[in-house]
């Protein structure tokens, strides 16, 4: 078959879709995600999305300088901003009142990220490459992490992991967490289809999108609050906010 080369990521392909940025002809993202072949920072290419939450987008994407495959994440809070891309590439608030509040998440989204990239040595954990802000909102360029999520992996099993097995898969995970809670970061987040298992074995905690820095004891109340606005029902319960060095279980 013979090659050409995507107009997303540039790469030479002979597949019909593009086993770097997924792309594939005539494909779109919604009206209110990024387009394929939209550039960040003059340097990633936005290719297909991956998925969404309330509080953000994931972009399967490519770095044109390190010529590698990377995960987008886009502050994205669907509950105070919208966007069309026939518009513009801009997000776009509900109402003026959203804004400060909008401000200040955006400026913690940036700032957690790069408390996260200090853990780029700890395997389990999805290393984070860059954050900048765009587009009137902000970015976390991050590993992109092949595999298979805990969710499909226990499907295929029958639906059901023996003790064995779940410990094994989830004794990495929970010594990772302890030393990202040991300075002062919660995931917000954590279910099944945010553990990757990699095909050579390991698994690794994904999208922390929804991460939230425990400065001080006084921020507990609002934090609470917005925990309970973002957190997957029966796995991370409201109030369970683990204090830096006095560990709660997230997982249910």
């Amino acid at each position: 078959m013979e090659k050409y080369r995507c107009p997303v990521c540039g790469r030479l392909t002979d597949q019909p879709v593009c086993p770097v940025c997924g792309w594939a002809e005539g494909q779109a993202n919604a009206p209110h995600q990024l387009q394929p072949g939209t550039v960040l920072r003059g340097q990633y290419v936005i290719g297909r999305a991956l998925g969404q939450g309330g509080y953000g987008i994931t972009y399967l994407g490519w770095d044109r300088e390190l010529e590698r495959t990377v995960a987008i994440k886009e502050f994205f809070p669907n509950s105070m901003v919208t966007r069309d891309t026939d518009q513009g590439t801009g997000v776009q608030f509900f109402t003026a009142n959203s804004q400060e509040q909008y401000t200040a998440g955006r400026e913690r989204f940036l700032r957690e990220a790069r408390a996260l990239a200090k853990f780029s040595s700890v395997p389990e954990i999805v290393g984070i490459h860059s954050c900048f802000e765009e587009n009137h909102t902000a970015y976390m360029v991050m590993e992109y992490v092949k595999g298979s999520n805990l969710v499909l992996y226990t499907r295929n099993a029958g639906g059901r992991l023996s003790a064995e097995e779940t410990l094994r898969i989830l004794k990495p995970i929970m010594a990772a967490l302890d030393q990202v809670h040991q300075a002062g970061i919660i995931h917000r987040d954590i279910s099944p289809d945010n553990i990757i298992l990699e095909p050579m074995g390991g698994a690794k905690l994904i999208d922390f999108g929804a991460a939230r820095a425990v400065e001080n004891p006084d921020a507990d109340a609002d934090m609470t609050r917005s925990t309970e606005a973002i957190v997957k029902q029966g796995f991370a319960p409201p109030g369970a906010v683990p204090q830096p060095g006095r560990h709660r279980p997230l997982v249910g």
